[in-house]
């Protein structure tokens, strides 16, 4: 049985200079069948400079070949040449083999070689893993390499993540079974089943022909996983899953003693190895953004790793135990502003800083920029860590976490507002996979739940597109802050001097407010609505609603010349507001998940105003009806028509302190500035160095307000 390609992936990122002599034998395996006159050199003793070098009958030999594990490749590559130049003078070409993921990067010394009469060809981490499959003999090198490398380094660590908030090896490990069903999901098994299924793998973790567990331990280590559980509670689950396992998965003893296949238990090694591989893709994420700190030093960069990515998976073990607890205990719907700094602050150093700024706050900055631009494969490790921790913590309020969950949306209606729309818009800026309100939008739908605006709120994005376009044409005299969508157009690294024909994929001069309802119909099938009539509605709560959002909207408005402007801007807020309630009144809910109707919204007056009316009002209303973008997206992934949304979104990068951050218009000019340096680097570097450049033009200046979601009473996109 061959491995998989990220397990031999995994195998050539953890060779180190002891390995010299099995990566020999694999590159001499997988060159054997390409170079018939290859001759090994390689030795402790010396080698001239050349690992191997093809033979010839007539002269000297002029090409050589070069084995690497060195991490400094390019240096690795020079020092050989000096060698053969003194060794083996009329050398034309060099073949070198590297461990190192190399690609692109070796291009401008190829060439340079090239000048000198010298032909370079780099064959780096990529292209073994290309070739890993094309025969047996290649085939065997790679599985060979692979369990002399990963499969003790995996025996030895188990599979406990370090930075796993949980308590207790048994939790870890039932963590690292339930993240791995998260990666290879499938959606249409109940989650019941596929979250027992995960655990009896974990319970036999290690097991072999040798090695059987009977199945009383099985009971017994599963309940060690979940131990706010009695015994009799589990063991219907359990057993179910150990049924359905037992016909492809486990084996199966007369003496109702079971082990894993050994197709599953090597299945397993691939995926805790793909696993692996997504931590040390987080790692490389973080010492691109934190290069200035570390400077290169491995072990400070690990450092920053690790309290990095404990805080985020505290916040998501927050997060996975809110969204459990509300779901199976009926209990309100949270609405939560600050849990990631909360977190960071957790895990941060106590007692040092660092020269320029507090652990906390350094800390805090990296992980926002990790979340806001992630690579494929870190994306890949927060999906699987959220998803992880919140099925775990499922399972520890209730083990039948299909039928609780049953209880969650469907059929539901979703009123949006600006905030909410206006990502949308400025996403369109960023690349396919930097959209996760766009991609939440376009998951509502498909679960089959139905997303509206009114006429109101589609004026107000045109008339803050508008702003936009004005800004851009008087941006020299121009007095407040930068216009939302047209920050976000600059920090996703796009010219200035395109911004006005780039708004002309949302709206025409003609007929703007159609042309917007026409994009967010075709982009996420986000309908129009009317506001619906409030004569039904209690006339205390009515007019409660409309004193909160008139006075919200003054308070925003205070300095502004135009009231007119803040009376519509309050009347379309309770349009919306009222509009749910209206729809609710009909529904009489024991609980919040009960009701068919929400609001969507990132403003925090929406979020308030529920705790902003009277005791009266509270009692006539019942439960707020503002749901938060965390638990509406948690609901799509985990509810009862998550067949129907794609697992590959389950991971949002919204963190609401940094939604709405007010940007200057001198950090402004210093964005465009570094974007006009960057060349045509790849979107997502432009990105990062933008908001690097931006987090130094901060400490430059001082301290810069921040309008966060935290702050939005205070703020208007108007």
């Amino acid at each position: 049985m061959s491995i998989s390609r990220e397990r031999f992936d995994y195998a050539l990122s953890l060779l180190r200079s002891g390995d010299w002599y099995r990566f020999e034998q694999l590159c001499s395996a997988f060159l054997a069948t390409e170079f018939t006159g290859l001759r090994t050199m390689a030795s402790a003793g010396g080698d001239g400079g050349r690992d191997a070098e093809l033979y010839s009958f007539d002269e000297a030999p002029r090409v050589m070949v070069q084995y690497s594990v060195q991490k400094d490749w390019r240096a690795k590559i020079r020092d050989t040449l000096d060698r053969l130049g003194e060794t083996f003078p009329d050398v034309t070409a060099l073949v070198f083999l590297s461990s190192q993921e190399i690609g692109a990067q070796g291009d401008e010394l190829t060439k340079r070689l090239r000048e000198k009469g010298i032909s370079l060809d780099i064959r780096d981490r990529g292209w073994f893993l290309d070739r890993m499959q094309l025969d047996d003999q290649r085939r065997d090198a790679a599985t060979a390499i692979a369990r002399a490398v990963v499969d003790p380094i995996l025996a030895e660590r188990g599979v406990i993540n370090a930075s796993s908030p949980l308590v207790g090896q048994e939790a870890k490990t039932a963590l690292v079974f339930l993240e791995l069903q998260a990666r290879d999901e499938d959606t249409a098994k109940g989650l019941t089943k596929a979250c027992f299924e995960s655990l009896v793998r974990a319970a036999l973790q290690g097991s072999d022909d040798k090695q059987k567990v009977p199945r009383g331990e099985i009971h017994r280590r599963i309940q060690a996983f979940l131990p706010r559980h009695s015994p009799q509670q589990l063991a219907h689950f359990i057993d179910g899953a150990l049924e359905r396992m037992s016909k492809r998965i486990l084996k199966r003893h007369p003496n109702d003693q079971y082990h894993l296949s050994f197709e599953e238990a090597e299945r397993t090694k691939d995926r805790l190895a793909g696993l692996a591989l997504l931590g040390d893709a987080f790692v490389s994420d973080i010492s691109d953004i934190s290069e200035e700190y570390h400077k290169g030093d491995s072990t400070k960069c690990e450092q920053i790793a690790a309290l990095v990515r404990r805080g985020i998976e505290v916040y998501l073990y927050r997060l996975g135990e809110e969204f459990a607890q509300s779901v199976a205990s009926d209990a309100e719907i949270p609405l939560h502003h600050d849990q990631l700094k909360n977190a960071i602050l957790e895990v941060a150093p106590k007692g040092v800083s660092l020269p320029k700024e507090s652990w906390v706050d350094y800390l805090y900055r990296v992980t926002l920029s990790v979340l806001a631009t992630p690579s494929a494969n870190t994306t890949e490790l927060f999906r699987a860590l959220s998803t992880g921790y919140t099925l775990f913590a499922f399972l520890e309020e209730v083990p039948d976490v299909q039928k609780v969950t049953k209880k969650l949306f469907s059929n539901a209606t979703f009123w949006l507002d600006t905030s909410v729309l206006l990502p949308l818009i400025a996403e369109y800026a960023c690349p396919a996979d930097e959209r996760p309100f766009t991609n939440m939008m376009i998951q509502l739908g498909r679960s089959g739940q139905t997303a509206v605006i009114t006429r109101g709120i589609l004026e107000e994005v045109e008339r803050h597109l508008s702003r936009c376009r004005m800004y851009v044409s008087k941006r020299q005299e121009w007095e407040g802050r930068v216009p939302y969508v047209y920050q976000r157009y600059i920090l996703a690294g796009k010219r200035p001097d395109k911004f006005s024909s780039w708004l002309e994929n949302f709206m025409g001069d003609h007929r703007p407010v159609d042309d917007l309802a026409d994009f967010f119909a075709d982009l996420a099938k986000i309908g129009e609505a009317e506001p619906l009539s409030t004569e039904d509605l209690d006339a205390n709560v009515v007019q409660e609603v409309k004193e909160y959002w008139h006075n919200a909207q003054e308070r925003r408005r205070a300095d502004s010349a135009s009231p007119i402007n803040s009376f519509r801007l309050a009347e379309h807020d309770i349009e919306n507001y009222l509009s749910v309630l209206v729809q609710r009144k009909n529904t009489r809910a024991q609980s919040a998940l009960g009701y068919r109707s929400w609001i969507v919204s990132l403003d925090s007056a929406a979020w308030n105003l529920f705790d902003q009316l009277s005791n009266e009002a509270k009692k006539k209303i019942g439960h707020s009806p503002v749901i938060s973008i965390d638990f509406l997206l948690r609901s799509l992934h985990f509810g009862p028509r998550r067949d129907q949304v794609s697992a590959a979104d389950g991971y949002m990068r919204i963190f609401q302190a940094t939604m709405f951050e007010g940007v200057s218009t001198e950090l402004i000019s210093a964005a465009e500035h570094i974007r006009a340096a960057c060349g045509s680097l790849p979107e997502r570097q432009i990105q990062r160095r933008i908001r690097d450049g931006l987090d130094k033009q901060r400490m430059r200046q001082g301290e810069v307000q921040r309008g966060g979601l935290n702050a939005a009473h205070g703020q208007s996109f108007f």
